[in-house]
């Protein structure tokens, strides 16, 4: 198992370097003469800063290197303010059991990465608070070796 480990710390640097790329300022101007009821604008607007945020994540990822790890790295939003990171080992992982033990004894130092970037990004971006980060990992087969949603306090 000597080399696993070192697959699952690139998975946690992935997630360093990834979380909170998108840092530009996102939102966009509100005109006046297009303006919708209260409510649906803002969902409107928190939608259109999720799916900016989302698409500024997706665009650092080809910048990344994880393909030597990685079959698939993906970043989806969920309304109203949730991201979601998943990645899928390229080879097998056949302790999912030690993994996940590793990925737990981590939950700290990630959910202290969304704190600090992560969730300052999504905001700087219009998404509203609470927002909430989930990391999924998948094996080579697709099956899910451990998932966490992490959220802003």
């Amino acid at each position: 198992m000597s080399h696993r480990p070192a697959r699952v710390l690139t998975s946690l640097a992935l997630v360093a370097a990834l979380a909170g790329c998108g840092t530009g300022s996102g939102g966009s101007a509100d005109d006046p003469a297009e303006r919708e009821p209260a409510g649906q604008a803002e969902e409107a607007a928190s939608s259109e800063a999720l799916d900016e945020y989302v698409a500024a994540e997706r665009a650092s990822l080809e910048t990344m290197e994880w393909r030597d790890t990685y079959s698939e790295v993906g970043v989806r939003g969920i309304a109203p303010s949730t991201v979601e990171y998943s990645y899928t080992y390229l080879e097998p992982i056949p302790d999912t059991a030690a993994a996940a033990e590793y990925f737990d004894s981590m939950v700290d130092g990630m959910q202290d990465l969304c704190d600090t970037q992560v969730f300052p990004a999504m905001a700087r971006y219009g998404i509203p608070g609470p927002q909430s980060a989930t990391y999924a990992y998948y094996n080579a087969d697709g099956s899910l070796i451990w998932s966490h949603t992490f959220t802003s306090s």
